[in-house]
């Protein structure tokens, strides 16, 4: 796993007495009608006239008249953002170990975050998404053994591939490097988990100069590797700083010879919080993208904030106000030439603040930096962490969703005491993460004349969207025969968020038939032989061959063999004497009228 790395580049002076700080040391669904419903649902949960149980029992019932619901009929996709808080995350410093786990961060009741590394077991706290962060510095030719295990534990995660690669001091590749890079990570992961997402690293801003850095990256690796480099998620930081300067982003790695296109030194310090600017770089960036045919690919934000300190004049109302500004923003800005179609046009699909823990700046140390949600050392929430609290809890829909996508039985015909198994896949498209919970199967009516056929063990948390896609395997044995009806049920502690019910219950007929008879033939051998055919009747013979529906041939107890050759109707019992010296065939008239010939 690749360490942080600190950034090295000088913050500026705030005052003709003060030196130049140690450096910025930055880490760098549904339709109209179901968002209705589920936003009615949600009101009713305030309200206090949610009423869960009512509804199971109505779910049940639906699903007993329809008796079968297809795996067809389940199959949906699932809904990345189900709550709008789900969209706005923050970045963890884990400088000297510290990590979220470390600090209150459930709190915040933030959507997701990222600690710029990988973790083969992520802390959620409060339901919260975690996302992948390969580094640079990765040994590549060793990928097996650092990375594997890590990619197979976490399914359809989504893996940002880089951290502003255009900065030395951060990943600090050229774009031949990255697009290198890219292609072994991307090829890797996806190999592994063809259900995982990726993600391009973000660069610092969307200016001129690094926006030829994405230029130079795409066209190396089509000259490098033959082809577009496939992209799926496109990402950016939107930080506003200078780039030909004593301070600020520099120069990118490779692109010396572009100085021409860098951001001067700005007359005053107040471009770096400066809303209109952050905006018009997120535009910058998605036309950026529709020029290039990325129109209708996801855009994350996955660093930014304010950096200076209050001795820049960054004080904490000027850094609550465009923080929650950048906030609204990012949650509703549309534009139907540019905006991601499938996300509402929205022109930025996620975002996360820097950040959770990095230390304040210091005067006195002339270390540090704004904008953390948390005091480093103490632990203890900042104002600005009260701030993000109170914004993100106003845009939280409390509600779960759990969903059953998919229910398989590994045979719908079986015979008595033959092994079934069920395999369920399911998902919480709610606002939060749902508790505690179980998947029960049960032989007929849940919970009331059914028997709990297996359940699996409490689930601490089913996370939201797409991060948590749920597949479970449960085993019943049949041992009776006729026609079972099978349910899968789904159930959470905190049942009571629940806003529909009829997606956690499905249902399934299973034939189970009696156990596999076989065809035996019993001949009685005798002294005298026969000189006619006989057929069934009050004279007929002794010998007793026994028929059976599904059985294809007979074994006889005693020579001489005896063949039968029907498929196979249940038979009459009848008799015939033959001599053992002599061959002899029989025609035997079932009483169904299937004729049965024994040799």
């Amino acid at each position: 796993m690749a360490n942080y790395e600190p950034a090295t580049a000088d913050l500026p002076p705030f005052s003709s007495v003060v030196r130049l700080s140690r450096g910025v040391s930055r880490i760098s669904r549904n339709s109209h009608a179901q968002a209705r419903k589920k936003q009615a649902a949600h009101s009713n949960i305030a309200n206090g006239t949610f009423r869960p149980a009512r509804r199971l029992a109505s779910s049940l019932l639906a699903i007993f008249l329809a008796l079968v619901v297809t795996s067809s009929a389940l199959a949906q996709s699932c809904q990345p953002y189900t709550s709008p808080h789900q969209r706005i995350g923050f970045n963890v410093a884990p400088d000297n170990g510290y990590d979220i786990a470390d600090y209150d961060a459930a709190r915040l009741g933030a959507g997701w975050y990222h600690n710029y590394g990988v973790r083969l077991s992520p802390y959620r706290p409060g339901g919260i998404r975690y996302h992948q962060m390969v580094r640079a510095s990765i040994d590549r030719s060793n990928l097996d053994q650092v990375l594997a295990s890590k990619i197979r534990n976490n399914p359809g995660s989504l893996w940002i591939l880089g951290n502003e690669p255009d900065r030395y001091g951060q990943d600090g590749q050229t774009p031949a490097q990255y697009a290198a890079f890219y292609h072994d990570l991307y090829t890797y992961i996806r190999t592994i988990d063809p259900t995982s997402r990726i993600a391009v690293a973000g660069i610092v801003q969307p200016t001129p100069i690094r926006l030829r850095y994405l230029d130079m990256v795409l066209s190396s690796y089509a000259q490098q590797f033959g082809g577009p480099m496939p992209v799926e998620i496109w990402d950016i930081h939107n930080f506003i700083l200078p780039e030909e300067c004593g301070w600020g982003a520099s120069i990118p790695p490779g692109l010396e010879g572009y100085r021409n296109e860098a951001v001067p030194c700005p007359p005053t310090l107040d471009d770096h919080g400066d809303l209109n600017i952050f905006k018009a770089q997120i535009r910058t960036f998605r036309q950026w993208m529709k020029d290039r045919g990325y129109r209708n690919t996801p855009l994350i934000v996955s660093e930014y904030g304010i950096l200076l300190s209050k001795y820049h004049g960054y004080d904490h109302p000027r850094v609550r106000d465009y923080m929650t500004g950048t906030f609204d923003f990012m949650l509703n800005a549309t534009d139907t030439q540019l905006g991601y179609s499938a996300d509402g046009n929205r022109l930025v699909q996620e975002f996360a603040w820097f950040s959770l823990n990095y230390w304040e700046f210091d005067i006195n140390t002339y270390f540090g930096l704004n904008g953390n949600l948390f005091d480093h050392d103490s632990a203890q929430i900042t104002p600005l962490g009260l701030d993000f609290a109170a914004y993100t809890q106003a845009k939280t829909l409390r509600t779960i969703d759990l969903t059953i996508t998919d229910f398989q039985p590994s045979l719908t015909t079986v015979a008595v005491n033959t092994p079934v198994t069920f395999e369920t896949t399911f998902s919480n498209q709610g606002g939060i993460a749902a508790e505690n919970v179980t998947l029960q199967l049960w032989d007929g009516a849940p919970f009331t004349s059914g028997t709990l056929a297996a359940t699996t063990a409490p689930i601490p948390q089913v996370l939201t969207g797409c991060d948590d896609i749920q597949r479970h395997q449960q085993h019943w044995t049949p041992t009776t025969p006729g026609l079972h009806t099978i349910y899968g049920v789904l159930a959470a502690s905190n049942q009571q968020y629940e806003i529909d019910q009829d997606n956690n219950v499905v249902a399934l007929a299973i034939q189970v038939v009696g156990a596999t008879p076989t065809l035996t033939a019993t001949p009685t051998p005798v002294t005298t032989a026969p000189t006619a055919t006989p057929t069934l009747g009050a004279t007929a013979p002794t010998a007793t061959p026994t028929l059976v529906a599904t059985a294809p041939t007979a074994t006889p107890t005693a020579t001489p063999a005896v063949s039968v050759t029907p498929t196979a109707m249940p038979a009459t019992e009848a008799t015939a004497t033959v001599d053992p010296q002599q061959t002899t065939t029989l025609t035997i008239m079932t009483s169904d009228g299937a004729k049965v010939r024994v040799t």
